[in-house]
């Protein structure tokens, strides 16, 4: 393989999987309808789809989930990331 290097770098990218699990706190297919709304842009490496952890955390922090609030809670989420 060849090392391909970018200039200026993207940033991190993660899986569907990673930014559903671990920074969205949702599941995958609520990952693919924020891609279909526009919410959530996603690339393409060969097959795969990756998405910048940049934006997957630039949608929590616009939906304010998870916030910490003063008290050390978490505030109410303003998106749906229920499994229904």
């Amino acid at each position: 393989m060849h090392d391909i290097q970018i200039p200026n770098p993207l940033g991190r990218f993660v899986t569907r999987l990673e930014a559903a699990e671990i920074h969205l706190h949702c599941h995958e297919k609520t990952v693919d309808r924020y891609v279909a709304e526009g919410l959530l842009p996603k690339y393409k490496l060969g097959r795969k789809t990756l998405f910048l952890l940049e934006d997957a955390l630039r949608l929590v922090i616009r939906a304010d989930v998870p916030a910490r609030g003063a008290g050390g809670g978490f505030e109410k989420p303003l998106i749906d990331c229920s499994f229904a």
